[in-house]
This record gives structure tokens, C-alpha cells and sequence, in this order.
């Protein structure tokens, strides 16, 4: 993806609507058809006591051709910073 790609994160937090245990990253070339790029498993610590499962991006426009995520409260990745060439 390059030029004006569009990037987000969804949230581990349980619903009705939403009962997925997973942190996903979105992409897309041209704000109509998306790609999950990543995807990270909720870790077994309680979302009522610890954190809810998230990958944090960057706000802002970013002109660099890098991606850069924060994720926390994920198995095997808690608290690491992912960057990736985009």
C-alpha cells in the first residue's frame, strides 16, 4: 500500500455486537477495499482489572512510507512497538 493508504485498529472489548478476542489491523489503498493486515490475540489477563487488548497508531498524516503500532494487552506482544514499510 503507498500513496494515500488509510490505516486502523479495532479493540479487544466484548459486546453484544462484538465478541471477537482479537486486536485486528486494517489497511486500505483506497478507502474502499480493506485488508486485515495484522491481528493479535487478547492475552488472559481480565479486561475489568487490566488493560483491553488495542493497538495504538499514530494520529495525524504521515508522509514517512512507514507504519508504526503500539500494541498492549496481547499474547507474546504486550508493549511492543511494530513498524512496517508501507
Amino acid at each position: 500500500m503507498a500513496g494515500d493508504a488509510v490505516f486502523f485498529s479495532t479493540m479487544v472489548e466484548p459486546s453484544a455486537t462484538n465478541l471477537s478476542g482479537y486486536v485486528l489491523l486494517y489497511g486500505s489503498g483506497d478507502g474502499v477495499e480493506w485488508h486485515c493486515l495484522r491481528q493479535w490475540k487478547k492475552d488472559r489477563w481480565p479486561m475489568g482489572l487490566f488493560q483491553y487488548g488495542n493497538a495504538f497508531l499514530p494520529d495525524g498524516k504521515n508522509t514517512s512510507g512507514v507504519l508504526a503500532a503500539t500494541t498492549i494487552a496481547v499474547e507474546h506482544s504486550d508493549m511492543e512497538a511494530c513498524i512496517w514499510r508501507v
